[in-house]
């Protein structure tokens, strides 16, 4: 065997090792199905046999429980990869070190505000029955500020965390909507000195949570990135409480 580390290995020899996942095959069902050369078949198994991915069998060879594994580790870093570059638009508009982490991309819904209606509908649809928002946005349209006056007339309970300078603009734009809010006793609202590069919305209801990461530029939003993974969920509450503690309570709006 080539002196190749196994990961290396499992990338070069994937193809086959994914054909051995599941029933037993020999050389030549394997030149056949893979349209290689035997000797290249016997090197290919020679190697993955030595680090433990595949074992001999009567019927032929077939993955090891190590291989399987390698197999599902593999396929989750090229989901995690297909969802990295599916959302790659709404990333580069973020500077290098936004605080993100992998998981919040991992396994998710990307949604490109290409379309402004259909973008606003899904957000109205992930907002529907919700029986607790928490929500740091970096700007706030009034749309998106009508959406959530009328999740608190529903009933749902809201946690805003607001910077400084997206206070002053709701106050000088939308003062008697963000008024209207205040004084439902459904609503928490903390100012903060900094304004997060990125939304983070936390929905909470009966069935499930999910966390909305929306992206703004220059030009107004360009996305949001939607996820219901523990993972995902526990990193956006780490993220918005960490806000929430370092943020000042508002009770009233002049």
């Amino acid at each position: 065997m080539e002196d190749t580390e196994p990961s290396q290995l499992l990338l070069n020899r994937i193809t086959l090792l994914r054909e051995l996942d599941g029933e037993p095959q020999d050389t030549d069902e394997l030149c056949a199905v893979l349209a290689v050369s035997e000797s290249t078949i016997k090197r290919a198994v020679y190697d993955l046999e030595a680090v433990g991915y595949i074992e001999q069998c009567e019927e032929g060879y077939l993955t090891t429980l190590t291989g399987r594994l390698a197999l599902t580790v593999y396929d989750r870093f090229e989901r995690r990869m297909a969802c990295i570059q599916e959302a790659i638009e709404l990333l580069s508009v973020l500077d290098a070190d936004a605080p993100l982490v992998p998981a919040v991309v991992s396994d998710a819904e990307i949604v490109h505000a290409t379309d402004d209606r259909s973008h606003s509908a899904r957000i109205k649809r992930l907002l529907d029955g919700a029986r607790c928002v928490r929500s740091a946005p970096s700007t706030m349209s009034e749309q998106y500020l009508d959406l959530l006056y009328e999740r608190t007339m529903d009933g749902t309970e809201l946690s805003l965390v607001l910077s400084s300078s997206l206070v002053e603009r709701l106050i000088a734009d939308q003062n008697d909507r963000l008024a209207e809010i205040l004084s439902s006793d459904q609503i928490a609202l903390g100012q903060s000195d900094t304004a997060p590069p990125f939304g983070v919305t936390i929905v909470e209801s009966d069935e499930k949570s999910v966390v909305e990461l929306r992206i703004y530029g220059s030009d107004g939003v360009h996305g949001s990135i939607i996820n219901d993974t523990p993972e995902a969920i526990a990193w956006a509450m780490d993220y918005y409480e960490e806000m929430w503690y370092e943020s000042l309570p508002i009770h009233t709006i002049d």
